[in-house]
Parts: structure tokens; sequence; C-alpha cells
């Protein structure tokens, strides 16, 4: 009860603060301060774009010729990965993803002035079929935590089936199968590929339903002004859904049980701009065409440039689970309850390098480290566009993160665990609006813990192709 007080209290605190907020508190860029005039300066600044690829011409739905209230997109990605130092042993892993998101609904082409109300409901799925080499990478090389974003036994997973509204100022999600995802994340998470930077602040608690698990449950998020935005879920905690069963069913399980809990989460967001961010500026290179130089007042040939940086953000929230989680040490006992407080920033900054940069941080705390095996966990990290002068869409990306474990986490052979970290340096290069290429290494830094691995160095690529 007390850390359960402890956190609604965090919470209306934070409330308070965001609603008071300085109206002058903006993200400094290189853009007009007011919405008509970063319209009008936008429609006379000519503005580089990521080129649209192999689908210029249609959209995939359009290329089947399917009705307008049936919209399919589809997404393949793919994370072949080496250990080249350190670790248990060298060797290599892959894993890849193919997505196949379908939505039904009579409003999905319609504008949102143009919407009757059952034009704002529609219905959402999402499968998935993974494939990749067993056992996992990071059970290979002696890590606690995957080095890969996809993390899945293989075949094919129900990843999401739910109903939603899209109103004004609402947006309503609810199905049974549905996730955490979305309540914890950060548009600055995903740009990385390391599992621990990339989403979900490496909440290490059993049947916490995260993609490609999942659960019956929902979410509500509500625009309470133009900066300040509320989000709440609810879902149901189930060893065979979200927990230590839930690779048998691959999401197909549909039970509801009475030995279920429930996690909720609440999260607030308090963006740093009235508007959303325009395009970053650069001047051509007098001699070069293909050449962008950084952005001076007064330069010759001034250029915009499509905008590939997370929009600056300030984001506080909690996570509370009530169910029987078994204790590290002992998992014939058990606690009914399980607290997180998280918060996470997101803020622009100004380098002599590239044509814009974002500084990023965030973390959370668990109140029970009996049955958290990481109850701190930090992580932050720098993306910056335009380091090339020839590739100003592409980005430099940098992040670490350090989870601390538990004091009654353990290695199998007994001994005891203190952290594991992770540093990753990437480069994304945008080749089209349909494909991505990200290479990149990560150096972990005491792999399994317990200082029994030298540090592992493991470069990787990461293909990413949408259409």
């Amino acid at each position: 009860m007390a850390a359960g007080s402890a956190m609604a209290a965090l919470l209306s605190t934070a409330a308070a603060v965001f609603l008071c907020a300085p109206a002058g508190l903006q993200a400094q860029e290189s853009t007009p301060t007011t919405p008509a005039a970063a319209e009008k300066h936008n429609k006379e600044l000519e503005v580089l774009r990521t080129p649209r690829g192999f689908l210029e011409a249609a959209s995939f739905s359009k290329l089947l010729a399917l009705p307008d209230w049936l919209n399919i997109s589809a997404s393949w990605t793919a994370e072949p990965m080496g250990n080249t130092w350190g670790g248990a042993k060298r060797t290599t892993g892959f894993m890849d993803q193919l997505d196949l998101e379908i939505s039904l609904g009579r409003g999905l082409i319609k504008e949102k002035k143009q919407k009757a109300e059952f034009d704002r409901w529609a219905l959402r799925l999402s499968v998935a079929n993974y494939q990749g080499q067993p056992p996992y990478f990071n059970e290979e090389i002696g890590t606690i935590f995957p080095l890969q974003q996809l993390q899945a036994e293989r075949g094919f997973w129900l990843q999401g089936l739910w109903v939603e509204r899209l109103g004004s100022k609402t947006k309503l999600r609810f199905g049974n199968n549905y996730n955490l995802d979305q309540l914890v994340y950060a548009p600055a998470y995903g740009f990385y590929v390391n599992s621990t930077l990339n989403g979900t602040l490496n909440l290490a608690l059993p049947a916490y339903p995260f993609t490609p698990f999942n659960a019956a449950g929902g979410q509500l998020s509500w625009d309470l002004n133009d900066r300040l935005s509320a989000h709440y879920g609810a879902m149901q905690l189930s060893d065979q859904r979200g927990g230590a069963q839930a690779n048998f069913w691959q999401g197909w399980r549909f039970n509801v049980a009475r030995s279920d809990g429930l996690v909720q989460a609440l999260r607030l967001d308090l963006k740093l701009s009235d508007q959303e961010d325009g395009p970053l500026m650069a001047c051509l290179d007098p001699d070069n065409p293909n050449s962008y130089l950084r952005h001076q007042e007064g330069c010759d040939g001034l250029m915009g440039l499509e905008n590939n940086l997370p929009d600056p953000l300030l984001q506080l929230g909690a996570v509370a689970g009530s169910w029987r989680f078994p204790l590290l040490n002992n998992v014939e006992r058990w606690e009914n309850k399980s607290h997180t407080v998280f918060g996470s920033a997101t803020l622009p900054v100004k380098l002599p390098m590239g044509h814009g940069a974002r500084i990023w941080g965030s973390g959370a705390v668990g109140m029970e480290p009996a049955i958290n095996q990481v109850p701190l966990f930090l992580q932050g990290g720098l993306l910056v566009q335009g380091v090339l002068q020839n590739r100003p869409l592409d980005l430099l990306i940098l992040g670490a993160s350090h989870s601390s474990l538990s004091p009654y986490s353990r290695t199998p052979n007994g001994a005891r665990q203190s952290f594991e970290g992770v540093i990753e340096l990437g480069y994304l290069l945008k080749i089209t609006q349909n494909l991505q290429l990200q290479p990149g290494a990560q150096w972990v830094i005491n792999p399994g813990g317990a200082g029994q691995f030298a540090d592992v160095v493991a470069p990787s690529v990461q293909v990413s192709l949408t259409w």
C-alpha cells in the first residue's frame, strides 16, 4: 500500500507540474515559431525528402486493388549479428520477422473532418512470422538480455487483435490481443537494435505482455491540450499469454482464468513544441550540387531537409501489476504486487556537426527487487541527422543502457549478478521510404552480470523493408 500511495502522489505531482508548465517552453529549431508562419515557410521552401522507392506509383493496398474499407501493409526486418570478441563463445546469430498489418473500417481513407461516428471505428489485426537459428544468440554468447530487437520463438504469431476508435481528442483501443508496448514507449527508442534500448525499459517481470506476447485489455489516450496528453491501459496477466507458457501458444491462447492478474499503466506526455517539427535547414554547396552544408543565416541555396528526428518530449509514468509473481530466489513463493515508475526526456541539442540532433535519456525504478530482476534501469543516447554532407537524411545513432540487477539475481551456478551494460553505435541509411539499412556494433559490458565472461563486441546490420 505504501508503494502504491507513493506512486499515486508522484503522478499527481507530475500532472500538476505538466499542467502548469510555462507556455514559453519550446524546442529550439531553425523553423518559424508560429503555426501560420511555419505553414507559409514550408510551402515556399524546397524540401529534400526520402525517395519513395519501388512503390512510388502506388501503395501496397492499391497494388492489390483493395476496397477503401480494407488496408493491408507488410514489413520485413532481418537482424544478422556476430560475436567477434568475448562472451561464452564466438558465434553468429540471425533473426528475421515478416509482419502483416490488416485494417478494416469504413473511414480508413477519410479525413478527420469528414468522418461520421461509425467512420471512426476500425478493426486491427497484426500477425507475424519469426525465423532464426536456435538457440537464442544471447544465450549462446552468455549475455542476460538479447542483443537483437527481434526475440521470439520461431513460427507464426498472432501479435494483436483489437477494435480502435480515433476521435479528435481521444484514441480508444481494446481487444483480446493487446500489449503494453505503446504505454512505456518513447519515439527515440525505435532507432536501436539492442532489446534493452528498443522499447520496453527492460521491464523484466513475468507475464507482462510485450510484443510478440499479448493479452486481453485496452488503452485510452486523451489529448488534454495541444501539448499535454494522458495514456492509460489495463491488461490481463496470464502465465499462458505473457508468461512461461506463452511461447507454446504464440498468441493464439484466448483463455481467462481466476488465477489471472491485472497490469495497469499510466503515462503523461508533454510536447516541448506547439507544432510538429518542420524541416531542418541546410545550404546547398555551390561547388557540389549533391552536397548539403550546415545552415547559416543568409546563405545562398537555402534548402529544407526532411526531419527524421523524434520530436522533443517529456514523459512520466508508472506501471502496477497484481498477480502471483514468483520470487527470484524461490519460485515456490510469491509476492502479489509489483510497482514501477519511469520517465524519459528527448531534447534538441546543437552540435558542431549535422543538421539537427536529439539527446535523450530515460529510467525505470522497480519497488520490489525480490521479484523484479532489473529494479533499476537507465538508458540514454544521441541521434544526429546529416553528419555526411552527401547523405543529409541519414542518422548517426549512439545509445547506452545500464541494467542494475536484483540482489536476489543469480547465475545457474549460484554466483551473484550485479549489472549488465551495453553501448550501441550505428548508422541509419535511408535508402528509400521502403528500405533502410542500419549497420552497427554493440559492446556488452559485464555479460552475464557476474564477471564470468570478457566483454562482448558484436557487429550487426539491421535490414528493414516495408510495403
